[in-house]
């Protein structure tokens, strides 16, 4: 199969580990996700936000999280709103260049935020 004919293939979920679990989902619910508590089975509880067609989960880990190389990228309806609710965080927020912004979730990864046209 080469690249002209290449399956269709739909990225469904996400999941982020960190030890410092609350102070994670707070940053991404100040991008504008909204979380849910979930277990399945005997796994630990964790939370779940649902970005589109993609799931978002966030799980608990006992050490450092590993951020590598990932970059996550969200595309928001308000880059201003975002951008003050992520300051009040705390959250070192530079200003937008063509209407993007990169900044550092409370774990280090990388995330860009997008402007998205009306």
């Amino acid at each position: 199969m080469d690249a002209v004919e290449a399956m269709n293939v739909l990225l469904k979920v996400i999941v982020l580990r960190s030890p410092q679990l609350d102070v994670v989902k707070t940053f991404y619910e100040a991008v504008g996700l909204s979380f849910v508590r979930e277990q399945h089975g005997r796994g630990p509880d964790h939370f779940s936000s649902t970005a589109g067609a993609v799931v978002l989960e966030l799980y608990p880990s006992g050490k450092e999280a590993d951020v590598s190389d990932l970059r996550l990228g969200f595309g928001v309806s308000s880059l201003a709103d975002v951008r003050t609710r992520l300051i009040s965080l705390g959250v070192d927020v530079p200003d937008p260049e063509g209407g993007a912004v990169v900044v550092n979730d409370p774990d280090g990864r990388r995330v860009e935020l997008t402007q998205e046209k009306a």
